[in-house]
């Protein structure tokens, strides 16, 4: 044994063997009972240095009070500068210390805690981990029972088994500081955190087993067989029932005793949080959140981390708030780390976006958001909250708490921020792979390869647990107001899917018209709620608009349905430009395809003159008749006001949805629309117009195709306008879709 002037013992530096004879075991040092604590891999140095120390013949020597006073003054001088943030001048007291005395383990204990500290702050500084070590080290082999050297190692080294000395020679000597019980029970939560992952699940694999998943070009990224095999190998081999169970337990029950040392804990409590947040415990979230934002107001990462609380509850109002209230009280550097857009871009845009000034890239912050706000019927922007939650999340989730600097670049922490909370994920053999339904890969081809494909996805926003689309159509038309453009939209709010499994015979539903300038202002909103019912008649969920615009653009319009109990949600997004329909220059309408078109005059001339039911979808079923609408403007006009022109259709096959030659089915078709074949996908009708033009601006054409057996496949109709009198030719072209009768 190894005598220290404090009296106490070093216990034997190894105990235990190697099961194959062929080596040794390293354990714990310490005289304690019970079986021997095995150290953790790069535990090795330390033993051998301790080892070093012995085999030297050391052995503490006295030294005079008065050389051992004035060390001591140089000790707390040191401590004195820490304290005061003069990091250089403390080291070079603490140095003079251990210069004066060099068993003065305190001093040495203080020189390895600055030491690490500037360590975490640099991850590739290693040449200051190890002097922190070798200080640690000196401490420890002075003071071997002290249970805070055992907690700066353990926490040095992330070694559990340390950790748990520490703690139990805490115990032992009754030891009561708050802050330090509080950093000793953190750090034992995070080491056994480490044992279970309750996000990314592990499979066991069966030796011999191949779970290879093909790597895919970047043209092969999207290709069925690929995702099938990703989640086919996910289902092949589900998590283990109760792996890390014990450990998650543990790591739970370590970082509430970190609480209730010190409710201040920031670590301890963002720990903690995203655990209750993996285990789906809202409520146990809310109440330790809030009390983390009692004991920190003026800590902004406690209100992000309310906030991220707020937002999984489906209480968006005050997570904006609680978001808006955390991000202010960010340093500018760490707000900017946070509200940055890179990581989400596509790679060609994320280059340009680095390169932005700060007024640039505040503003382009501004439009992104507005033009992918998924609720225009709601005060927040829903998918904004969802990003800053999942920066917050990743932020604590997949950080290690001795290492500091950018989160965003790891693969794990890359994919969870683009994507969110997967359906399944799990290591599998040597690969991570991520299932979000209709897509799915190895971690590394989401992060890096599928970023060009699909940057990012909020499918997945808790205040809207159904988004269903609404089919449209829009059209444009000169209006009666000279130089302004009448935009018609027609849509189909999915009532049935907004009531859902409900037992509510009627419902009431909020509604909404949106548009947006290019700029993301909304230059118009239209709200209101309307009562449904399941019994209500056919079509009840048909509504139409009809604007009438300066012209400009590019517009977004965005149209809402959201049930008020269940919060089921439909929503269309589109774009058009008012494009202006000059008097001198021949044009023609959008084409408005309908499912029925009636005359409601014997000789329409205006619009209105029409009662036109629009297909919405854009949608038909087979052998249902496509009836089509349009307006020609410019018509150059010639005696009596007569309008001369050539008018060709044509109907283009572009994509059959069975096997089959296309040519094969357009015989029949070119019988009975009295068109003719022209090359081996397209029919084509031509015919010649008089028209008198006395008191009119257009020219009205409207006509019904009945598809009769005509394949399921998406069809482009296309219609040429050739003035005769001017010489001038305008086109327009709609795609729509025929398909099986379900």
């Amino acid at each position: 044994m190894l005598v220290v002037p404090s009296g106490r013992r070093l216990g034997p530096l190894c105990r235990g063997h190697s099961p194959s004879g062929g080596g040794r075991s390293l354990f714990v040092l310490g005289s304690g009972p019970g079986p021997p604590h095995p150290l953790p891999e790069n535990g090795v140095r330390l033993v051998a240095v301790l080892i070093a120390l012995i085999a030297s013949g050391f052995v503490p020597s006295a030294i005079p009070a008065a050389q051992e006073s004035e060390a001591r003054h140089h000790l707390r001088k040191g401590r004195a500068l820490v304290e005061s943030g003069d990091t250089a001048a403390a080291l070079e007291a603490l140095q003079r210390a251990v210069n004066l005395d060099p068993n003065l383990a305190d001093a040495h204990y203080e020189i390895g805690r600055l030491y690490e500290r500037r360590a975490r702050s640099l991850d590739t500084d290693y040449s200051d981990r190890k002097k922190a070590q070798r200080a640690l080290l000196k401490a420890w082999s002075l003071d071997p029972d002290n249970p805070q050297y055992l907690l700066a190692i353990g926490r040095l080294w992330g070694g559990r088994r340390i950790l748990e000395r520490a703690l139990s020679r805490a115990r032992e000597q009754g030891l009561e500081d708050p802050e330090f019980l509080a950093d000793l029970h953190y750090h034992l939560g995070v080491a056994a955190r480490r044992g279970s992952d309750p996000v990314i699940t592990r499979r066991l694999v069966p030796p011999l087993t191949s779970t290879a998943v093909r790597y895919p070009d970047e043209s092969a990224l999207l290709e069925t067989t690929y995702v099938r095999r990703v989640q086919a190998i996910l289902r092949e081999f589900p998590p283990v029932e109760g792996l890390g169970e014990s450990d998650l337990q543990e790591a739970l029950e370590h970082f509430e005793k970190a609480l209730s040392h010190q409710p201040d804990h920031y670590a301890a409590a963002a720990e903690l949080l995203v655990l209750l947040l993996d285990e789906g415990r809202i409520a146990d979230y809310l109440s330790v959140a809030r009390d983390l934002v009692s004991a920190l107001p003026d800590k902004g990462e406690a209100h992000l981390l309310l906030g991220l609380s707020l937002h999984h509850a489906g209480r968006e109002e005050e997570a904006a708030a609680a978001f808006e209230q955390g991000l202010a009280a960010l340093s500018p550097e760490r707000r900017r780390e946070l509200e940055s857009l890179e990581q989400v871009l596509p790679p060609d845009q994320a280059e340009q976006y680095t390169k932005l000034g700060e007024d640039a890239r505040l503003l382009f912050h501004e439009r992104y958001w507005r033009f992918r706000d998924p609720l225009y019927l709601t005060e927040v922007n829903e998918q904004r909250l969802e990003y800053l939650a999942r920066k917050v999340y990743v932020d604590v989730r997949f950080r290690e708490p001795r290492r500091r600097g950018r989160v965003w670049e790891n693969d794990r922490r890359v994919v969870w921020l683009r994507y969110g909370r997967p359906e399944d994920v799990g290591t599998v053999g040597g690969s991570t792979l991520w299932d979000y339904g209709d897509f799915a890969g190895e971690e590394g081809v989401l992060a890096r390869e599928y970023r060009a494909i699909r940057p990012n996805s909020y499918h997945n926003i808790p205040a809207i647990p159904k988004l269903y689309a609404i089919p449209s159509q829009i059209a444009r038309f000169r209006a009666d107001e000279p130089g302004w453009v009448a935009t018609e939209l027609h849509v189909a709010i999915p009532i049935d899917s907004l009531l859902g499994d409900t037992h509510l015979r009627s419902s009431v539903i909020s509604t909404g018209l949106f548009l947006l300038n290019p700029e993301g202002q909304a230059i118009l909103r239209e709200v209101k709620s309307i009562t449904v019912s399941r019994d209500g008649p056919v079509g009840s969920g048909l509504r139409s608009w009809r604007l009438v615009l300066p012209p400009g653009g590019p517009l977004l319009v965005g149209i809402e349905a959201r049930h008020q109990v269940t919060w089921r949600t439909a929503a269309a997004r589109d774009t058009f430009t008012a494009t202006a329909f000059p008097e001198d220059l021949l044009s023609l309408s959008d084409l408005l395809l309908a499912d029925q078109l009636r005359r409601l005059s014997p000789a329409p001339s205006r619009r209105s003159e029409l009662d036109i039911a629009a297909n919405v979808g854009l949608r038909y079923s087979v052998g249902q008749p496509v009836h089509m609408y349009y307006e020609i403007y410019g018509l150059q006009r010639g005696e009596s006001d007569v309008a001369s022109y050539n008018v060709a259709i044509s109907v283009k096959v572009t994509r059959l949805h069975r096997e089959g030659l296309i040519a094969s089915f357009l015989g029949p078709l070119a019988d009975a629309w009295g068109f003719s074949i022209v090359g081996d996908d397209r029919l084509e009708l031509r015919y010649h117009r008089e028209v008198e033009m006395i008191g009119l601006d257009r020219a009205l054409e409207f006509l019904s195709l009945d598809l009769l057996d005509a394949p399921p496949g998406e069809y482009e109709i296309r219609v040429q306008v050739w003035d005769r009198l001017s010489e001038q030719l305008a086109s327009r072209s709609r795609r729509f879709t025929v398909a099986e009768e379900e």
